[in-house]
């Protein structure tokens, strides 16, 4: 008798616990969306990106970002930081010491396939990025910004 009570009163509710630690939390709604991965930008506020702008991310795991973004005809430049996501609120800030201009509400749509950012102060308009895998070329021509990488993800395709 005395081993059942021990099973139930310590070690079913561990199995609980043990099982609940297993679930992602995007699944759950718990805080910390899971953004990482690769994505493009497609559209802001449902308005197709034009020809002169492309800009990629791609957000690491461990919290850590690097950004590509081309204006015009130019060469890519490359923006790396770090990020945060509380909830569903991302903020973040660059490698120079500069924070994001805006904190961003974070959603996913399209079976995860697909990452709404929206502005929480300025004008609302959600940018949206499909998930991709940045090509090559845009990493290995990618210029720095104002700053040198020790970014293991750039230093490979940057001279």
């Amino acid at each position: 008798m005395k081993r059942i009570l021990y099973f139930m009163a310590v070690v079913m509710p561990l199995m609980f616990f043990l099982e609940s630690c297993d679930k992602n939390p995007e699944d759950t709604g718990a805080t910390g969306l899971d953004i990482s991965g690769e994505w493009q930008l497609k559209t802001v506020s449902s308005i197709e990106q034009s020809e002169g702008l492309s800009i990629y991310i791609d957000f690491d795991p461990e919290g850590s970002f690097v950004l590509f973004q081309k204006v015009g005809e130019g060469r890519y430049r490359y923006y790396e930081g770090i990020y945060s996501i509380d909830g569903d609120v991302l903020d973040g800030k660059y490698s120079d010491g500069h924070n994001f201009a805006v904190q961003y509400k974070v959603r996913k749509e399209k079976s995860g396939e697909r990452l709404v950012l929206v502005p929480l102060s300025g004008e609302p308009r959600e940018r949206e990025y499909d998930a991709v895998t940045i090509p090559y070329e845009v990493r290995k021509e990618a210029v720095p910004h104002l700053m040198k990488s020790n970014n293991p993800k750039i230093s490979q395709y940057v001279l």
